[in-house]
């Protein structure tokens, strides 16, 4: 279940439809952005586009996903 205080506001809602994205800030230090990155880029170096196989390969990308502020943002 998604908490409600983490869903976008009304202004957040139509700034995502007039852009098309949105910035979501989660509290994770650099070192994991880092290493998502760099992650990243060897699996895209070595087996390119992994499409939604992704995760698997990546799994720290699903803390991002996991955090309650991102979690609102996609149900929102």
């Amino acid at each position: 279940m998604v908490d409600t205080r983490s869903l976008l506001s009304n202004a957040q809602v139509q700034r995502f439809i007039t852009d098309g994205y949105i910035l979501i800030q989660t509290p994770f230090a650099a070192p994991l952005h880092q290493h998502i990155c760099d992650a990243l880029e060897e699996v895209f170096g070595k087996e390119g586009n992994v499409g939604n196989n992704i995760l698997p390969r990546i799994p720290e990308i699903a803390r991002v996903f996991d955090h309650p502020d991102m979690r609102g943002a996609l149900h929102s």
